[in-house]
């Protein structure tokens, strides 16, 4: 996922843990998140899961 880093009013809902959460719920899964600025400008969030989850 990525964005240009422009404020769009109308999403500018905060509700929820952001990045924490999702890294958080990525790392029960037994994959990895990669958050930060994208060459491009903006920001870029990678996350990567496992094809098999872990019990």
């Amino acid at each position: 996922m990525t964005d240009d880093g422009q404020i769009d009013p109308a999403r500018s809902v905060n509700h929820g843990f952001g990045l924490l959460g999702m890294t958080e719920r990525v790392q029960l899964l037994g994959g990895t998140l990669r958050a930060g600025p994208a060459p491009e400008g903006g920001w870029a969030v990678d996350a990567e899961l496992p094809t098999k989850v872990r019990r």
